[in-house]
């Protein structure tokens, strides 16, 4: 498993907790830019947990399904981002605007088979087909 920070504090802490957990051994921890340690990357995955800036959000879809294995699954949180995804963005709400997009592309995607669960801001599971 491959765990992906821009943050390099945060990155710490998540080691500190996953070796609480036991499981510090499993987890390779990565500190920069997700996408770029994504493309970088060179195995196929069986999840991708999405949680990025939400502008970038589509991207993230972009770079994700070449690395997902058929029958993977991609979630991302926050799909409902406060009840603001179903309703017009201004124009500089960039956030909004990359979640409306990212929700756009997961549902017009051949590839994947999306379930919207209400859970808090929102939890998207897509299956790849």
């Amino acid at each position: 498993m491959i765990y992906t920070d821009g943050d390099a504090e945060k990155a710490r802490r998540a080691k500190d907790y996953f070796r609480r957990a036991g499981v510090a051994k499993r987890i390779d921890v990565r500190v920069g830019n997700a996408h770029d340690l994504l493309r970088k990357t060179p195995v196929k995955f069986d999840l991708i947990f999405n949680d990025v800036d939400k502008d970038q959000y589509p991207a993230s879809l972009r770079v994700a399904l070449p690395k997902l294995r058929r029958g993977g699954l991609f979630i991302s949180d926050n799909t409902l981002w406060s009840g603001k995804a179903a309703r017009p963005a201004a124009p500089d709400d960039v956030r909004t605007l990359g979640i409306q997009e990212f929700n756009r592309l997961v549902y017009a995607s051949k590839e994947l088979y999306p379930v919207l669960i209400p859970l808090r801001d929102g939890v998207t599971v897509c299956r790849k087909n």
